[in-house]
């Protein structure tokens, strides 16, 4: 309940009775790799130390989500530090697919292929996440567009009977059984990087990553 009103005071400071310092509540999160909208603006250290320096604190690294092979991707490509101890979900054996492009109908060519892929093993189009970095001219807006696909590609709003595509900062926090990262054609700053290992996180079951082919110095300095 709301006990203080200082405009020094925070929303969880207003809204927790005790406030962060004295009041009881959990915090999970990401604060490190997740971090694309403060950017390092607000430290996690310098947080705690101001705001609730009685805070314990525990280092979670059990990945719930992926499959084995999946979770690998995430650590190694993703840059993941410290990586996962454990993964709790039982690996189908089926490796994520790389594959570099050298041009936009290239990338458009190898996506369809390996949703074809896809839906041969019996996943539908509803289970299909498409994810760009960018939110203008991505994949998944052209092939929205495209005559061919506009009635099965449309922007993700949790719908079960097309195949979505969004922002990977729109589908953060968020998972889907197959997912496909597109349209990366750079990766020199901290951003950039921090959206591909969120985007490399949110798959279930299928992970498909297509990269520009001035990426693969990257991939290779990695691997």
């Amino acid at each position: 309940r709301m006990r203080r009103t200082d405009p020094e005071n925070t929303i969880l400071d207003l809204v927790l009775e005790g406030g962060l310092a004295g009041g009881r509540w959990n915090m999970f999160g990401d604060f490190a790799g997740q971090d694309i909208y403060a950017q390092g603006k607000i430290g996690l250290e310098t947080f705690i130390e101001e705001r609730c320096p009685t805070a314990s604190r525990y280092l979670l690294t059990t990945n719930c989500r992926n499959t084995r092979s999946i979770s690998e991707y995430v650590v190694t490509l993703g840059r993941l530090e410290p990586p996962y101890r454990r993964v709790l979900r039982p690996d189908d054996r089926v490796d994520p697919e790389l594959l570099f492009w050298k041009s936009a109908d290239q990338q458009k060519g190898q996506v369809l292929a390996f949703i074809e892929r896809c839906l041969d093993e019996g996943f539908s189009l509803g289970d299909i996440v498409l994810l760009s970095p960018k939110a203008e001219n991505s994949l998944g807006r052209r092939l929205s567009e495209d005559p061919e696909w506009s009635s099965k590609v449309a922007p993700w709003s949790g719908r079960r009977d097309g195949i979505g595509f969004a922002t990977i900062q729109g589908f953060k926090g968020l998972e889907s059984s197959v997912v496909l990262i597109t349209d990366f054609a750079s990766m020199d700053s901290a951003q950039q990087q921090s959206l591909f290992y969120i985007g490399l996180s949110r798959a279930l079951h299928r992970l498909g990553v297509f990269l520009n082919d001035d990426l693969k110095p990257f991939v290779r300095s990695i691997t």
